[in-house]
């Protein structure tokens, strides 16, 4: 069995202990993991999506794409204060992908691959996700209708 076929079937069953639902990306060799998150009234969707290779897992949802921010919206106050929250909190990781997108995203060492781990790097995610939702985007009031997370 292939390195890539272990990793999977490691990672699918920490996601059925946690009894999650989940969708296989076969195209783009990856998991799309989708969550409702309750802020204030609200319901927000979004997707954490996982894709590994031989020596790295990753977990990553999308937040905002920068081609999105308003002109009106100071990129840097943004890119700072993503970096402030990134020192400041706890197994939280903002960041930018070369496809333009703020990510909140986690890593783990298939090494270090471990269920208490995993379930970790998840709720790292989610946790990140809520944050920014109500602590961030509270301070870039034109940027709220630009976020990706879903509003149900």
């Amino acid at each position: 069995m292939s390195d890539n076929k272990k990793i999977f079937e490691k990672i699918t069953e920490y996601l059925n202990k946690l009894n999650l639902k989940y969708q296989y990306e076969a195209k783009n060799n990856r998991i799309r993991i989708p969550f409702i998150l309750k802020v204030g009234e609200k319901k927000y969707t979004a997707y954490i999506y996982i894709s590994w290779n031989e020596k790295w897992i990753l977990c990553v949802t999308p937040l905002v794409r920068v081609a999105d921010i308003p002109p009106e919206v100071s990129r840097e106050e943004v890119y700072e204060r993503l970096l402030l929250e990134t020192y400041y909190l706890y197994e939280v990781t903002y960041g930018l992908t070369k496809d333009g997108y703020i990510v909140v995203h986690a890593e783990t060492a298939v090494s270090a691959l471990s269920f208490e781990n995993f379930d970790i790097e998840l709720r790292s995610i989610i946790f990140g996700v809520k944050y920014f939702i109500e602590k961030i985007l509270p301070d870039f009031e034109e940027l709220r209708s630009k976020a990706l997370p879903i509003y149900v």
